[in-house]
């Protein structure tokens, strides 16, 4: 996530409370375009319309540029969910309404990842069941 209130801090908490999650949020976009940089290995990512530093467009572009980001899902949390339809367009694949809360958000992660493939999960399931079989 990268968004700068304490809205995100909370639904952070709760995203974070449920199995096979794990929700990081960072307050500024440069910090959230160095952590995408560091870990690309991420499935979706949470920013908020408004960032102190940089505005969405630049994240989403960086995303765009790196072939390692390809398949990231973006979602946009806004106040004004069809202004940010408009705004945003095909360019992001889910818009929340604002203030967010971890329901909302583990609910629309969930529904942008539906169908997606997991080659991380598919090997540790092959593990155990060769471990299960052994």
């Amino acid at each position: 996530m990268i968004s700068p209130d304490d809205d995100t801090k909370n639904a952070v908490v709760a995203a974070n409370s449920v199995r096979g999650l794990a929700v990081d949020a960072s307050g500024t976009a440069v910090r959230g375009m160095q952590n995408l940089l560091l870990d690309a290995s991420i499935d979706a990512v949470v920013i908020n319309e408004i960032l102190p530093d940089r505005s969405p467009e630049d994240i989403i572009g960086l995303m765009k540029r790196d072939s390692r980001m390809a398949q990231v899902k973006v979602i946009i949390v806004a106040k004004d969910t069809d202004a940010a339809e408009e705004r945003f367009g095909e360019r992001v694949d889910g818009v929340l309404q604002a203030p967010l809360t971890g329901e909302a958000l583990v609910a629309e992660v969930n529904r942008v990842l539906e169908g997606v493939a997991d080659p991380a999960g598919d090997t540790a399931e092959g593990y155990a069941a060769q471990a299960s079989n052994a």
